[in-house]
């Protein structure tokens, strides 16, 4: 899925499932500044079309809705999302690398696809999947790499402490240090609005500009920020807090 289609559906994304998070059309050209409005109009009928949004007029206003399918999507491609119902416990898949098998030497294809879905790689060969190994996951393990790995879950470290070599891993310190920075460009574009309701038109800019930071850095982030550093700001708080306090 494109960026512009992640950021605009990311947007939408309700924290709490039962309630429809409806939010005008018009936050397309806030927060996607860099496509024309002709071009903000195709993408909401595409992601319409792929049932990945909804549209509906309230009081004269279209309103944007994201779809069960929408929200599946957006789990998928931000892993992270998967603990906003339950926050991850510690448990973890682990993926060992045996022999590589003719049809890829290297692992390559492998290695790939468990970068995507944020798996954390703990030394050569060996990574570790938060929770669950995704359905494609198991699917490619099974077609094309049979003898080749195994799996298993673990939430016990008998030996060697993972709140170090997981815990203060650079992945983590960067991603941190990102949120954080974030977080307090956000806390000083809303000193700025004071007693506005809205964001001035240069606001509004200023925030897209750190919503885009936010979604890549967000993309990164496989959801264990909160199980070894509780003291910090995770993504999920800081996209809840942005949707709370910025009205688009």
């Amino acid at each position: 899925m494109k960026q512009t289609s992640k950021k605009l559906l990311l947007w939408l994304y309700p924290f709490d499932a039962s309630l429809k998070r409806r939010v005008s059309v018009s936050v397309a050209s806030w927060l996607l500044p860099e496509l024309t409005t002709a071009g903000q109009n195709s993408l909401v009928r595409h992601l319409e079309n792929e049932h990945l949004l909804f549209t509906d007029e309230l009081d004269g206003i279209i309103k944007l809705s994201l779809s069960s399918h929408g929200r599946l999507q957006l789990q998928a491609d931000f892993p992270t999302l998967k603990w906003v119902d339950q926050p991850w416990q510690g448990d973890w898949s682990v993926v060992v690398f045996i022999k590589a098998p003719a049809g890829d030497k290297n692992f390559r294809y492998l290695r790939s696809l468990l970068m995507k879905q944020q798996s954390f790689q703990l030394s050569r060969g060996v990574y570790l999947n938060a929770g669950e190994i995704s359905k494609e996951l198991i699917n490619t393990l099974h077609n094309a790499y049979r003898e080749n790995v195994i799996v298993y879950k673990t939430n016990n470290w008998q030996f060697g402490d993972d709140s170090i070599f997981i815990g203060q891993s650079e992945y983590l310190k960067d991603i941190i240090s990102i949120y954080s920075g974030i977080s307090n460009e956000l806390k000083i574009l809303l000193t700025k609005k004071s007693n506005r309701k809205t964001l001035s038109d240069q606001q509004k800019n200023q925030f897209a500009s750190i919503f885009d930071r936010f979604v890549i850095s967000f993309e990164q982030d496989c959801g264990i920020i909160p199980y070894y550093h509780p003291e910090v700001i995770s993504g999920i708080k800081l996209l809840q807090q942005m949707q709370l306090e910025i009205n688009l």
